[in-house]
């Protein structure tokens, strides 16, 4: 079996709930909860992340026709104390991919205009052993497709296993590895490794390779301003819906991949603590639509001509 990288909310490159940030986040919070938005509260950390990434006019290649896509994300997470030394954090996820266009060709279809969903809940556990040594399991479930999908079909689950090493003050090293299921394919095995020294940062999630430069910073936790980029590849596996208005739908129960291989770059900033505002932009190098049958064989594909992408991103520390 070939290794394959791919990406899920909890894997992504630029999501705040990868292994090496879950346990940086806990090892603020050991002592005492850090400040959020309103202050020092004393209650469990909220984090709230909303992103907006928008692929623009996309031409396709194989078929006549093209597409745009927008992907509307919210993440709610916290993290509670357990006995010991141990940590339980937990993630809710949705996001919502809305494409236009006549895309719908490569299904046998004309113009299509479709929204397909992905949510899920990652439990996790982090074991904070001694001042040195950080353990982390964390595990995802998640619902990828057409609201009108068979749930049952359109499961999916992930595994995540990794340590951190504080070796100085500043210096820490987060390595490990995880495993995903697909929609009718194979299970993908993926690495995860950080690298931190201080504010900079380098992340390798899923299949995404992520970097944070510190550009700015006034005080500590006021008018931070990151530069950071991203390169990898980002799949998402989606179920299709076998009805539609009580008529059968051009692939009945089939799977929608869509892979792209995103270089984008851009700016973070905080104005102070508790909230975080970030804005990237860069293209697609490459892109493919491919469409499988309800038992994921292949019906067509096609790649797509490399086109501009933007994301506006804001987080929240309750």
């Amino acid at each position: 079996m070939g290794v394959v990288f791919e990406l899920l909310p909890a894997a992504r490159g630029d999501d705040p709930t990868g292994p090496a940030r879950d346990i940086a986040t806990v090892e603020s919070a050991r002592v005492e909860r850090p400040p959020g938005l309103f202050g020092s509260l004393n209650a469990p950390p909220v984090h709230l992340d909303l992103s907006i990434d928008y692929l623009t006019h996309t031409p396709l290649k194989s078929f006549p026709g093209s597409f745009t896509c927008m992907r509307d994300r919210v993440t709610l997470g916290t993290w509670l104390p357990l006995p010991g030394p141990f940590f339980f954090g937990l993630d809710l996820d949705t996001e919502a991919a809305s494409y236009s266009g006549k895309w719908g060709l490569i299904m046998g279809g004309t113009d299509q205009n479709q929204t397909l969903w992905q949510m899920s809940i990652g439990p996790k556990i982090i074991d904070r052993v001694n001042d040195t040594l950080t353990l982390y399991v964390g595990s995802v479930f998640i619902f990828a497709g057409d609201l009108d999908a068979e749930v049952q079909d359109s499961l999916r689950y992930e595994l995540d296993l990794a340590v951190q090493l504080k070796l100085t003050s500043k210096i820490t090293l987060t390595f490990g590895a995880g495993v995903r299921t697909g929609i009718e394919a194979r299970p993908s095995f993926y690495p995860i490794a950080a690298f931190e020294y201080g504010r900079l940062k380098i992340f390798l999630e899923g299949g995404i390779l992520e970097t944070t430069w510190p550009l700015l910073e006034e005080a500590e936790g006021h008018h931070e301003l990151d530069f950071v980029a991203s390169f990898g590849v980002d799949l998402r596996q989606y179920r299709l819906a076998e009805y539609s208005g009580h008529v059968l739908t051009p692939v009945p129960g089939g799977v929608l991949r869509d892979t792209r291989y995103p270089l984008v770059a851009g700016l973070r900033y905080s104005p102070f603590t508790g909230l975080r505002a970030t804005l990237t932009g860069g293209g697609n190098l490459l892109e493919k639509l491919e469409v499988d049958d309800h038992l994921g064989r292949p019906l067509a594909r096609s790649h797509a001509i490399p086109a501009p992408c933007f994301m506006i991103r804001i987080e929240i520390d309750i």
